[in-house]
């Protein structure tokens, strides 16, 4: 599949953050690229591969994505993967049981075409406005935009190490391809070269994907890094300056900062382990508790240590709280 040119080129233009509007159903917010997501979605994009990204939950995978779609004003097509996903779930399906429902009612039954179900990759791959509906859509899955279609798409596939060890070779067989046949319709769906996409695949590393799917991806391995305080203090800037996180200062977020990743140092390794996701969480609870005058800015180390317990320490066992 032939990816789009340009798409490191306009981020880089744009600078590390990028300020996101609210889309389907994801409030605004912002996202910091570091160099290492930079130089992913360039390999990605100059190799004509879909980008890996894998990581612990909450680290904001999935809103790399998103950042590109806003950077480049495309249509965001987005599904979420579970054990009972099938091939034919992100493709297509056809209501059978629509069909026999009318015919039953007496009513005049239309051919197959009218009773297909048009999957997340469906959308991604087709040009037709028409095929970006998510009428009928199962509620995993959502088709959000900017501009129009034909302007360009980003498809998100979330979770895929939930997957059938079977799933990710056969979606990759069509993402490559650029296209895909309905044999019951005689249809094929994508024109197997266009640009203007970008994929986007997400594994928080549950389940080890096969080695053939691996080859045909670029990865990125997200993380918070050597100095872990630093960089989500780096996020909570890009917020504040997106004008997302009113009346929190500095002194705020290095506090929280500080509880995230100590909290992080006492987890064990089977323990999860809060994010960038339990940071902003925390930060949006205290910004909102100072705007509404519930709170005094010397009572905040006391509600950050409390509110720590139910927004960031999601493993322990809580026998007291403060």
């Amino acid at each position: 599949m032939r990816l789009s040119t340009g798409i490191h080129r306009t981020l880089a233009q744009q600078g590390p953050t990028l300020s996101l509007p609210a889309i389907g159903s994801w409030p605004a917010s912002a996202h910091q690229l570091d160099t290492n997501q930079l130089h992913a979605i360039k390999a990605a994009e100059l190799a004509e591969r879909p980008l890996l990204i894998r990581g612990e939950p909450g680290l904001g995978k999935s809103q790399i994505a998103r950042a590109v779609a806003a950077a480049m004003q495309w249509r965001l097509v987005t599904t979420v993967v579970n054990a009972r996903t099938e091939i034919d779930d992100l493709l297509y399906s056809f209501d059978y049981i629509e069909r026999l429902s009318e015919g039953n009612r007496g009513m005049e039954v239309g051919t197959l075409s009218r009773y297909i179900r048009k999957g997340p990759v469906w959308r991604a791959l087709s040009n037709d406005k028409a095929d970006h509906s998510h009428r009928d859509s199962p509620k995993n899955e959502s088709d959000s935009g900017y501009y129009t279609p034909v302007n360009g798409c980003v498809l998100l596939i979330d979770e895929i190490d939930k997957a059938h060890p079977d799933i990710p070779n056969a979606l990759l067989e069509v993402l490559n391809a650029g296209s895909f046949d309905v044999p019951a319709t005689d249809q094929i769906v994508g024109d197997g070269c266009t640009g203007n996409r970008f994929i986007v695949i997400t594994s928080n590393r549950e389940r080890t994907l096969p080695a053939a799917f691996l080859r045909r991806c670029a990865t990125l391995h997200l993380e918070l890094g050597a100095e872990p305080e630093k960089r989500l203090q780096e996020i909570s800037t890009a917020h504040r300056d997106s004008g997302l996180l009113p009346e929190i200062d500095d002194a705020i977020c290095e506090e929280a900062a500080s509880l995230i990743t100590n909290y992080r140092d006492e987890s064990s390794a089977d323990e999860y382990r809060p994010g960038t996701s339990e940071y902003l969480d925390l930060l949006r609870a205290i910004s909102k508790d100072l705007l509404h005058g519930d709170l005094k800015t010397d009572q905040v180390s006391e509600r950050l240590e409390s509110m720590s317990h139910y927004l960031v320490k999601k493993s322990h066992r809580i026998d007291s709280l403060i």
